[in-house]
This record gives structure tokens, sequence and C-alpha cells, in this order.
């Protein structure tokens, strides 16, 4: 309705947009924790990237738990914790947590192994729903390309090359524990939007960026 073109199912990288008809003025970058362009360009960004030893699965069921829980449920393999929250009157998202010793254990590094890029770990759902059944109140897990990952802590020292500016997990991750990923990703592009219009150029329009959410974002990045 405001006249954007979306293209979907398309790849692009930041030297697509320096010319001929894809050419940018200002190229946002919003590729998630996985960023193609902060991951080719990482010294640029001045990007470190800390992964986690522990692994965790995100998945959904389709009950409204009553509020927010988080409880640990110990099996003969080991303990695994959940993160669990309703987001709709009829689902809830369904965060399971454990340990490398416990994960494997399980035959779980086994079960990620075997499971495709974009399929999901049924033997892992399986396995958890059957362990988490209280909580469940016997429900089954719903998978969306869900498997075993690591977190990945990311910090930048920069959130600009040239015209192009990082936003939300592309810029910073917090740890899903405080629950605030979307909200920072949000407000990241209300304060981009605002300095962008605010300002005389975009060096100018970047450096308010920056400066307006770096110590919001560093403030969640310690409590997580």
């Amino acid at each position: 309705e405001a006249g954007v073109e979306i293209r979907y199912g398309r790849r692009a990288a930041l030297a697509d947009l320096r010319g001929g008809p894809d050419a940018a003025d200002l190229v946002i970058v919003a590729d998630g924790v996985s960023s193609q362009t902060r991951t080719e360009h990482a010294a640029d960004f001045g990007a470190d990237v800390e992964v986690a030893g522990g692994l965790y699965l995100w998945a959904g069921t389709n009950v409204a738990l009553d509020t927010a829980v988080f409880a640990p449920v110990t099996t003969a393999h080991g303990t695994f914790v959940i993160h669990a929250y309703p987001y709709s009157p009829d689902r809830s998202t369904f965060l399971v947590e454990t340990d490398k010793a416990t994960w494997r254990a399980a035959g779980f590094d086994a079960t990620t192994e075997a499971t495709a890029w974009d399929a999901s770990d049924t033997a892992s759902l399986d396995y958890l729903a059957d362990a988490f059944a209280d909580h469940l109140r016997g429900r089954r897990l719903i998978g969306n390309r869900t498997r075993w990952l690591r977190f990945r802590t990311v910090h930048c020292a920069r959130w600009t090359r040239g015209n192009a500016v990082l936003l939300g997990d592309a810029a910073h991750t917090a740890h899903y524990s405080v629950g605030s990923g979307t909200k920072l990703a949000m407000e990241d592009a209300i304060a981009l939007h605002d300095a962008v219009l605010a300002a005389p150029d975009l060096d100018t329009a970047f450096a308010a960026y920056e400066r307006e959410r770096r110590p919001q974002v560093e403030r969640l990045q310690e409590l997580a």
C-alpha cells in the first residue's frame, strides 16, 4: 500500500546494491543472527560472536499456557529446562535448554546430524513432549525447522559500513531468557527511522542511531 516493491526468494549482497537498477541510497541489513552481510564484512563491522556451550531447541505447542513458565525436568539422560510462554489464545512458545552431556546421552547429537536443514528434529520433539507432558497437558510439540542449536551472542563495534546499517539480531543478540529480541529489533527500526528523518546526511543519522540504541542494547545484553 505504501508503494514498496517486495521481492521474495531472492538473496542480495551489498555489492548488488551499489549500482544499476538496484542501486540504493540506504541499505538496511536485518537478516538475523546468521546475517550474511555481517559475516562477509565482519572486520568492517568489528563483529564478535560468542557461542554458548549449552544447547537449545525452539518449538511451539497448540495450548496456551496460563503464564510464562521456567521449569526443569530430569529424565534418565539428564536435566532439561523450559522457557515457555503463551503468545495467542491457543498457542505457546516452548523453548528447551540442556547441557552438552545430556544432549549426547539422549542421542540428540545423532538426531541433529540426521535432520535436514529444512526439517525438524521430530525424535527430539517427541522425547521432550513426553518429558514435559505435565506442562503441555498432553499436547505435542510443533516444529518449524526446529533443531538443537547453540545460542550466539553477537556484538559489533560498528553497526554501519558505508551506506549499510545493521538492525536487530544482525547487529546484536540478547539471550532469549529476557524475551526481548523482537522488541530490540523494532526499537532499532524506530530509532533509525527517526534519525534518518532528522539528520542532514547518513553519517550523521547513523551516529545518532548508534548513540540512541547502544546503551539500551548493551544493558539488555548484560542482563541476559
